[in-house]
């Protein structure tokens, strides 16, 4: 199990609200806290067995709704085992590209008030991923980038254009 490095794991990820004239966006940093990576080797291939982010609060900014609003108790975990398709480059280092299904744990703070939101469908996600290392150290990077709409909250709210770089190493 690979552990989460916080200092080289990060991302953004846009929220918009719907006015009269359009969507207002607004860019949202996200933050990791901590998490872990599982892999393993089925011949060629590689396989994520499991991935668990946690991520800090996501502060939404005042100009998409007009007041503050935070997103907590946010949790990222892999829904499934996936393959990776890739190429080892060297006997220590490969390279692969695949489609995760992640659910997504959190929460809405409104005002101060708390409110656990549901886990909503969210469209497969590509990442890259990239392991290197040796029996004694092994480093692994996992980068998604999804473009358009991730979720939607009626025609009011949207999440879209979610970028992530997650970096774990062996402790």
């Amino acid at each position: 199990m690979l552990e989460l490095s916080p200092p080289n794991s990060a991302g953004a990820i846009t929220a918009s609200r719907k006015t009269s004239e359009g969507w207002v966006p607004g860019l949202a940093d996200l933050r990791v806290e901590h998490g872990s990576i599982l892999l393993s080797t089925d011949g060629e291939l590689l396989a994520l067995e499991d991935l668990v982010i946690d991520l800090g609060p996501i502060e939404i900014p005042e100009a998409v709704l007009g007041y503050p609003l935070e997103l907590t108790d946010i949790r990222l975990s892999l829904v499934d085992r996936v393959k990776v398709a890739g190429a080892w480059t060297s006997p220590d280092e490969a390279h692969g590209n695949t489609k995760i299904d992640l659910l997504l744990e959190w929460s809405l703070v409104n005002h101060g008030v708390t409110s656990p939101l549901g886990s909503p469908d969210l469209p497969p996600i590509p990442v890259e991923l990239t392991v290197s290392g040796t029996a004694a150290h092994v480093h692994a990077e996992l980068r998604a980038s999804a473009p358009g709409e991730l979720w939607k909250w009626g025609n009011v709210f949207r999440l879209e254009d979610l970028s992530l770089v997650i970096a774990g190493d062996t402790p």
